[in-house]
């Protein structure tokens, strides 16, 4: 009788010791599942915030089809504006303009630096900002409005002026 006891506790263990494997295959095969679904929630992430800089981008210049805003527009991105030139109306629309295309380039990188957007796609992002940095009017806007943004945004626009 000693024998039978013995017998089922050897079957017991190993119908514990197959459960253990089972599961820990079921376990191993979830962990695999939640990863490649986390890998396409970020996916999906990185799609949508670029998929929003460009529709800010593509508002900005259906805005730049009003005449009087492209007007100002070409005014301070030309290479050899002035801003007291302009009029205290455009003065002012022309800040609104670059704050805009500013707070567009900050949002690129903040994405960039939460992983969101590539090194291609910051600079792409960044272009319609960095575009005319060397235009008077816009350097001597950032150099106003830089402290309002943290430093590592303030260092990247600035590596990307090429004059002092």
């Amino acid at each position: 009788m000693s024998l039978k006891p013995s017998r089922f506790k050897l079957l017991a263990e190993l119908a514990s010791a197959i459960a253990v494997v089972v599961s820990l295959v079921f376990v191993g095969m979830e962990v695999r599942e939640t990863a490649r679904q986390t890998q396409l929630n970020t996916e999906a992430l990185r799609l949508a915030a670029y998929q929003d800089l460009i529709s800010q981008i593509s508002d900005f210049n259906m805005a730049l089809l009003d005449p009087v805003s492209a007007e100002v527009y070409l005014k301070v991105s030309d290479p050899e504006g002035d801003w007291d030139a302009m009029s205290p109306l455009e003065q002012n629309q022309g800040d609104r303009i670059l704050f805009l295309l500013v707070r567009h380039a900050d949002m690129a990188f903040y994405q960039y630096e939460e992983g969101l957007l590539s090194e291609e796609r910051l600079a792409s992002a960044v272009r319609p900002f960095t575009a005319d940095l060397e235009a008077p009017i816009y350097r001597r806007f950032w150099d106003r409005v830089k402290g309002n943004f943290v430093p590592s945004f303030q260092a990247y626009i600035d590596s990307q002026l090429t004059t002092p």
